[in-house]
């Protein structure tokens, strides 16, 4: 090779390693974004009383969440250590290698999506503290443990396929929020029993406005999450790239239309958020495939994503009698299982061995080695992502019972506790929550009974006298 022919090589190498940065951070600040919508689709979903609160939380996921990704969670993810990169790699608690910050930026960003997901299924009820102890263990060692194993760890080598993180991201994020869901409780007034049936009332949810601007910021952003995941813009790389953005188009698409189909003809009227949480569990069923499957396939895993989410968010309230505020394990945690397992079946040979894989889908003719491996992942991350839920929850029930809210603070709600105030001006007041706890007291010495946290009959009656819709009773909570 001449000299002038190395020179051009180079040259080539510097632009196509400038253009690759320029194609992750751009994916990148688009995953990022979706912070926001997840921010607005759960300030809609929740009551007007824990608005402020939820809203906090998405911002203290995406500032807490940094700094524990920069101290340890990257480490541990290994993408400073390149192939040999894990929990033993050098560059465990810091990142000073500037060739590694585009890595750093784009996993953070998945990273902190993960805690979002868990912020949804137990929103209303555990105090802000807990919450950031367990998204803070999250991105330090839950989180970056699976994603190393699912992208370059053993489950990697197994030949697991998982193209931007329907089981890594969703799924562990989704099992960890039903853990915590159960172990949470539901909301006040959510369930109750008439005539020995189970009836779940429902809680209207604060804002439609802000469930649907949240679900359009997503699908936006979901553009970043999986076309990025090619991870670099050579031509076979924007190829894989241009096919993620299309499968994740078709997906959405038929998960949004067949909801729309679905709640017309089952609940003869338009279920908005119902069509929303549709759409997103399509978009969480196609992420682990979108690189690697057919068009056509993409349509069809879509309608799978909804059916499997009408499925699970049923199964949520009638047999795990959760309640789970955004339906989060219906969306991410089972939707994300049901991704993992149609990448097994659908992945074509073509744009897997493209991106360096050898087993494809066994409907498509690669036998059973990539469906075996599917399956051994959902089990793998479903109990590594469950399992910490269940420690950390668990104890917390039982050493520091305080974490959970007590009915009187959730009827007045986290807002309130927390903020100092509703994001309404016409709702309570600092000074109304003061005369709702000094006529309580008031009335349990007259009654000469001990303190009761919670107590309905005495909490309603003097919610009623204070002026607030919250504590009358829990129907009258449903309309708060």
């Amino acid at each position: 090779m001449s000299a002038t022919e190395a020179y051009v090589d180079e040259q080539i190498g510097i632009i196509q390693g400038a253009l690759d940065q320029v194609f992750l951070l751009l994916c990148t600040f688009l995953i990022i974004y979706m912070q926001a919508g997840f921010a607005f689709l759960e300030a809609g979903s929740v009551r007007s009383k824990n608005v402020r609160s939820i809203l906090i939380k998405n911002l203290l996921d995406a500032a807490n969440g940094a700094i524990w990704w920069y101290f340890i969670g990257y480490g541990i993810y290994g993408c400073s250590g390149g192939d040999e990169g894990g929990p033993t790699t050098s560059d465990m608690y810091l990142v000073s290698d500037q060739s590694a910050f585009t890595d750093w930026i784009m996993s953070y960003a998945f990273a902190v999506t993960t805690c979002t997901i868990v912020s949804g299924a137990v929103a209303s009820r555990y105090t802000i503290d807990l919450y950031l102890f367990f998204v803070s263990l999250m991105v330090a060692w839950v989180y970056p443990m699976a994603a190393y194993w699912c992208w370059k760890g053993w489950l990697a080598a197994d030949g697991y396929l998982d193209f931007a993180g329907s089981g890594a991201v969703h799924m562990i994020g989704g099992w960890a929020g039903i853990v915590g869901c159960k172990f949470a409780g539901p909301r006040y007034g959510r369930f109750s029993t008439e005539g020995g049936k189970f009836v779940d009332n429902g809680l209207r949810a604060s804002s439609v406005t802000f469930q649907i601007l949240g679900g359009f910021i997503l699908i936006f952003g979901w553009y970043g999450f999986n076309a990025g995941s090619a991870a670099g813009a050579t031509p076979t790389q924007m190829g894989l790239a241009a096919r993620a953005a299309i499968n994740t188009t078709l997906a959405a698409a038929t998960g949004g239309m067949s909801a729309l189909f679905y709640s017309h003809f089952a609940y003869h009227r338009h279920d908005i958020e119902f069509i929303v949480n549709s759409i997103l569990g399509a978009l969480v069923a196609i992420t682990a495939g979108c690189g690697f499957v057919e068009t056509w396939a993409a349509l069809l895993i879509g309608i799978f994503g909804m059916f499997m989410y009408t499925f699970a968010a049923w199964s949520t309230v009638y047999l795990l009698k959760a309640d789970d505020p955004l339906n989060a394990f219906a969306v991410h945690g089972c939707c994300g299982m049901l991704g993992v397992i149609v990448t097994g079946l659908f992945a074509a040979e073509k744009p897997v061995a493209d991106y360096g894989a050898s087993y494809y889908g066994c409907l498509m003719g690669g036998g059973g080695d990539l469906i075996a491996a599917q399956l051994s992942a959902v089990c793998v991350l479903g109990t590594w992502s469950a399992g910490h839920a269940f420690v950390v929850f668990g104890l917390a029930n039982i050493l520091c019972p305080g974490t959970r809210l007590d009915k009187d603070d959730e009827i007045l709600g986290m807002d309130i506790k927390y903020i100092d105030g509703y994001l309404h001006q016409n709702q309570m007041t600092p000074q109304m929550v003061k005369e709702f706890n000094e006529k309580k007291i008031a009335m349990q010495r007259k009654m000469k009974t001990k303190p009761i946290a919670g107590s309905t009959k005495g909490g309603s009656k003097d919610a009623t006298k204070a002026g607030s819709s919250a504590g009358a009773s829990a129907k009258k909570e449903n309309a708060v």
